[in-house]
């Protein structure tokens, strides 16, 4: 007894048991499943929560498996394009499964039909994963854009538009962060407010010549982002400009990508 106490006290202090479920978020999982068994009621609430914990961990395994396909080339490549669609498909998959108890008077096992396909909250938590590291400003106002509800299910065109606008924005965000280095003269991480306005406005300009169709404005909105155009704007702004203050990066991105969200279709 003596040796058994002594190993007692002799242990490291462990976790406690409201520690274990926090951290291992057993508690708010059970919860929610049994949320949604009051709420669903039903016939078989046992193979329900069956149900449910394996959805979980399949959910989990497949976004893992759409994100990594997505992962595998540019956006510019011809492949991506046949990746979105494996993306998809990985995430639109459906079984039937039979439950193992018979019921009194029936020949055949009862068909459990549990699908696996893209809704609102699937979609929503692969964009997460893609948009992980982006300015959490810049997530948001993306967010807003693409927000679903989470039972709606998502077509492939929506799927695919999505994805491609969480890409080319994180292309379009490291060339406005170059952009935004270039303005930050004394490189302190804080650039002149009147240089990146009038950079801003120039980027904004550009985007709205961009919305008409045709090879005439799209040369058009590429002049007003060329060096000559944006040279001249700046210079301007630094010789008729008073006002003194700065911007951080952060803030820059933000404010730039409100002009390319402006291409951005609201799913909704």
């Amino acid at each position: 007894m003596g040796d058994k106490k002594k190993v007692s006290d002799d242990k490291p202090q462990s976790e406690t048991e409201r520690q274990f479920l926090e951290r291992t978020q057993v508690s708010s999982q059970i919860k929610d499943v049994l949320t949604k068994v009051i709420e669903n009621r039903p016939l078989d609430p046992i193979a329900f929560i069956a149900d449910y914990f394996e959805s979980v961990g399949d959910k989990s395994n497949r976004l893992s498996k759409s994100h990594q396909q997505l992962l595998l080339t540019h956006h510019s490549r011809p492949a991506f394009e046949a990746n979105v669609r494996i993306a998809y498909d990985i995430l639109s998959l459906s079984k039937a499964k039979p439950h193992s108890k018979i019921k009194a008077g029936m020949k055949k096992p009862t068909l459990h039909k549990t699908i696996r396909g893209i809704n609102g909250s699937v979609f929503m938590d692969l964009l997460n994963l893609l948009t992980e590291g982006m300015v959490p400003g810049v997530k948001e106002k993306l967010y807003k854009k693409l927000q679903c509800k989470s039972h709606e299910v998502i077509r492939y065109d929506i799927f695919r538009s999505g994805i491609f606008a969480c890409f080319v924005l994180q292309d379009f965000l490291k060339e406005a962060e170059g952009l935004y280095c270039t303005l930050d003269l004394g490189k302190t991480g804080k650039a002149d407010k009147a240089l990146c306005d009038t950079a801003l406005h120039q980027l904004l300009l550009s985007v709205s010549t961009a919305n008409n169709t045709g090879e005439l404005s799209a040369l058009e909105a590429g002049y007003n982002l060329g060096p000559d155009k944006l040279y001249t704007a700046l210079n301007q702004a630094l010789s008729v400009t008073t006002e003194k203050g700065t911007i951080s990066c952060d803030d820059f991105l933000i404010a730039a990508a409100d002009a390319f969200l402006l291409k951005v279709n609201n799913v909704n």
